[in-house]
C-alpha cells in the first residue's frame, strides 16, 4: 500500500474570494488537518477546502496554516494544512454560465 492510497477523500479548493481553484483533490481529511500530496496548490491562510458527503451536505474547512512539507526520497511533497471547520451553511460549488445574445 502506498501513501497515496491513504488519500480517500476528494476536496475542492476555494480561495477567500470564492474562486474555485481545483476540484477532485485527493486528500485525507480530519477535524484539524487536511493532508494532500498535490503539492502545486496555491494554498494560503483563509482559503477553504470543501468536502461533499454522501448525503449531499458539504463540509467547509478554513485553512489556518498551509504547512508545506518538502518530499524526501520516496515520500512525496505534501501539504499538511491545519484547518478548522466553519459553522456556516455551505452549498456545493456551482459553475454559472451566462449567455449574452
Amino acid at each position: 500500500m502506498s501513501l497515496r492510497d491513504l488519500m480517500r477523500d476528494k476536496v475542492t479548493l476555494v480561495k477567500k474570494d470564492g474562486t474555485v481553484v481545483r476540484e477532485g483533490i485527493q486528500a485525507n481529511v480530519s477535524s484539524k488537518q487536511i493532508i494532500t500530496f498535490v503539492s502545486d496548490l496555491p494554498l494560503e491562510p483563509g482559503d477553504h477546502f470543501l468536502r461533499t458527503l454522501p448525503s449531499g451536505l458539504v463540509e467547509d474547512y478554513e485553512v489556518d496554516d498551509p504547512n508545506f512539507v518538502m518530499g524526501h526520497h520516496t515520500i512525496p511533497s505534501s501539504f499538511k494544512a491545519k484547518v478548522h471547520r466553519t459553522r456556516e451553511a455551505v452549498t456545493a460549488p456551482q459553475q454559472v454560465i451566462q449567455r449574452i445574445t
